[in-house]
C-alpha cells in the first residue's frame, strides 16, 4: 500500500516529487514513475546515503539506478555529514513520512509504516527540511555520472548482482 501510494501521487504530482531514503533499491514501478514525472517537467529530486552510512553494499548497489535516472532529469543528492536514516516523500502538497525506504526489503519482508499528511505548514516545513539536507549533499550529475572510473563502475556492478541474488534466495 505504501508503494502504490507513492507511485499515485507521483504519477499525479505537477510541481514536485522529492523523496529522501536511506536505502535506495526502488522497485521498478518507483523508478519508472519517478522517470516520468522527471520527463514531464516535475521537479524530482532524491537525496540518498552517502559514503557515510551504516550498509556500504547498499550505498554501492543502489548506484545502479543512478543512470537511467539522472538521463531522465532526476536529480540525486548523496547525503554527506553523517548517516542518513530518513524516509520521507514529498509529491506537491502531500508527505509520506515513516519506516519504509521503498526499496525490495521493505516491501516484501518487513512490516513498515508511513504515515500520509496533507497539511500546507507541514508541507513546507518538510520542504525546507529536505532543501537544507540537499544543501548538505553532493548532487551528482549525469556528466560526472559518465566519468566516473572504471574500478567503481566494477564495484557497483558487483554489489547490484550480489543485491540480486540476495532477493531470489530470500
Amino acid at each position: 500500500d505504501i508503494k502504490l501510494s507513492f507511485i499515485r501521487h507521483t504519477r499525479h504530482a505537477e510541481q514536485r516529487v522529492w523523496l529522501a531514503t536511506a536505502y535506495f533499491l526502488p522497485s521498478l514501478s518507483v523508478r519508472r514513475e519517478l522517470r516520468q514525472a522527471a520527463r514531464k517537467g516535475v521537479d524530482v529530486r532524491v537525496i540518498v546515503a552517502g559514503p557515510c552510512t551504516d550498509h556500504r553494499w547498499i550505498y554501492h548497489a543502489s548506484k545502479r539506478y543512478y543512470r537511467r535516472l539522472l538521463k531522465a532529469g532526476v536529480r540525486i543528492y548523496e547525503y554527506q555529514p553523517t548517516v542518513l536514516h530518513t524516509k520521507i516523500g514529498v509529491c506537491d502538497g502531500w508527505v509520506s513520512a515513516g519506516s519504509c525506504n521503498l526499496d525490495h526489503w521493505n516491501l516484501r519482508w518487513n512490516l513498515e509504516a508511513n504515515i500520509e499528511i496533507v497539511e500546507p505548514a507541514l508541507t513546507l516545513q518538510v520542504i525546507a527540511l529536505l532543501e537544507s539536507d540537499m544543501q548538505r549533499s553532493e548532487e551528482i550529475t549525469y556528466q560526472q555520472w559518465q566519468k566516473r572510473p572504471w574500478h567503481l563502475k566494477l564495484r557497483e556492478l558487483i554489489w547490484s548482482l550480489v543485491s540480486q541474488l540476495l532477493l531470489k534466495i530470500r
